[in-house]
């Protein structure tokens, strides 16, 4: 009892690097998808230089034409928000709400706008990314030499449950990667094109949003609306409507079209299951916790299947 409550003690101790480590190796299964395929016709050693070549060139062209248009969007933010809220403040003063409690609105617009400049800390964003796509690519080059090392410390009789357990985590999180990226992309394209039409400013920065937002089901897509809401508030009652409209239609994508077709396959996760998970993650670990919940347990989710729930399927009946 005692080395298990030590041993959670340790990792909430531990949790950002833990967390760290675990993101890396989500990101590590999106970079085994390249090295696999071209490792198929080539030395591994090459195909590990062509995707770092290839990743690094993608980067730069991001950062050639997209980074000046979301700086420019980013920089306009604050006014944009301290503008929806002088806006909302106005709907308030006509509902006959007193102004004491308008003034509420305007502390929260100084807030954010106070807030906002954070985002800027660029430089410790960019480390931390940095140190995790180098590790990510670390872990997916030699996962071959991580699973023989691990596999060395067991004893010979539970060599076979290590292998199909790794197999089946490798796999799940292979798919649940692939799956999370596609709909990231339909997801963030959608709304941003969605918003463009609808004459929303900042179309771009919005679609960013809501593609990163993608990577946590639910929390993420209803956070990351909020900005698009106030950007539209900002603009006219009018464009708070039309984004409204984009942002339940790209939900409507999201549950239709999203989770049944790509997202089921890869993993199923039940919804309640997810939400309480997030709930769980998101108090032990904070933030990171929410980021990495939805991997994170469909890895436990597969472990439970694999070295559990089927081995007692496996056992004789009496």
């Amino acid at each position: 009892m005692l080395l298990v409550v030590g041993l959670a003690r340790a990792i909430v101790a531990a949790r950002v690097p833990l967390l760290v480590i675990f993101l890396a190796i989500v990101l590590s299964t999106l970079f085994s998808f390249p090295i696999d395929w071209i490792a198929r016709r080539w030395p591994k050693k090459i195909a590990i230089a062509i995707t770092v070549v290839a990743l690094a060139g993608i980067l730069a062209g991001i950062g050639f034409w997209i980074a000046p248009t979301l700086r420019g969007q980013l920089e306009g933010l604050p006014d944009k928000i301290a503008a929806a809220t002088d806006q909302l403040q106005q709907w308030l003063q006509s509902s006959g709400i007193d102004a004491s409690k308008v003034s509420v609105a305007e502390e929260t617009a100084k807030s954010i706008k106070q807030a906002v400049p954070v985002a800027y800390r660029a430089l410790e964003i960019v480390f931390g990314l940095l140190f995790v796509i180098v590790l990510a690519f670390f872990l997916a080059a030699g996962s071959d030499g991580i699973h023989g090392g691990v596999r060395r410390l067991l004893p010979l009789r539970h060599h076979p449950d290590f292998d199909t357990w790794w197999t089946r985590v490798g796999t799940t999180l292979r798919r649940w990667t692939g799956g999370i990226v596609v709909s990231m992309v339909i997801m963030g394209v959608v709304s941003g094109v969605g918003l463009w039409i609808a004459g929303i400013s900042s179309p771009l920065l919005l679609g960013v949003l809501t593609f990163l937002g993608t990577f946590v089901p639910y929390v993420g897509a209803i956070a990351s609306a909020l900005p698009g809401l106030a950007i539209a508030l900002a603009q006219s009652p009018r464009h708070f409507w039309y984004a409204l409209v984009v942002y339940v239609v790209v939900h409507h994508v999201e549950g239709y079209f999203v989770q049944p077709f790509i997202m089921r396959r890869a993993v199923d996760l039940k919804p309640a299951v997810l939400l309480c998970w997030e709930a769980i993650a998101s108090a032990v670990f904070g933030i990171p916790g929410i980021i990495v919940a939805t991997p994170l347990l469909a890895c436990l989710h597969a472990t439970v299947q694999c070295l559990w729930v089927e081995r007692i399927e496996r056992e004789p009946r009496a």
